[in-house]
């Protein structure tokens, strides 16, 4: 007698965030981070990682190394702690996958899409971080009111470098 029934393979995130493509992990980070957020909020948030990834890639250029968060835009994305989305922790990581179905999708890849081909303007002015001040604890050391360059809605972004 045979047993038709099959056990469901676990789902590997870990796998599926590797077999993503740039933009994917972006309109990913866009959703975890800033759908909350208008348009042009989720605009600035890939400005923050797309000043990053300008950063990095001129640091790479310059010295030969990459800098310290990544030179690529995928370095940028997944380094630990840097966005909270991608920590192992954080119950946005695990709903990833599902992103795709949601309404806000097509524009969080169209953003994406723009700031890659790197024709989405700057609306932060070169500021390479940004925090929700309602969600924590206390500010980190980076945040330096001389440093904000805007805030809008829920963040604050500054220029740390």
């Amino acid at each position: 007698m045979s047993d038709d029934t099959t056990t469901p393979t676990p789902f590997n995130l870990t796998a599926w965030i590797a077999s993503q493509s740039d933009t994917v992990l972006l309109a990913c980070t866009l959703m975890a981070e800033a759908r909350g957020e208008d348009t042009l909020g989720r605009q600035m948030v890939a400005n923050a990682i797309m000043n990053r990834v300008q950063i990095g890639e001129e640091h790479l250029r310059r010295f030969g190394a990459p800098f310290w968060w990544g030179s690529t835009l995928r370095e940028v994305i997944l380094k630990p702690w840097q966005f909270s989305c991608w920590n192992e922790n954080d119950p946005n990581r695990a709903k990833m996958p599902g992103f795709a179905s949601e309404p806000l999708w097509a524009e969080v890849m169209g953003i994406a899409d723009q700031a890659i081909q790197g024709v989405l303007a700057d609306a932060i002015n070169g500021a390479d971080s940004y925090l929700n001040p309602a969600v924590v604890t206390s500010l980190p050391a980076w945040a330096v009111p001389d440093r904000m360059t805007v805030e809008h809605l829920h963040h604050r972004f500054y220029r740390t470098i």
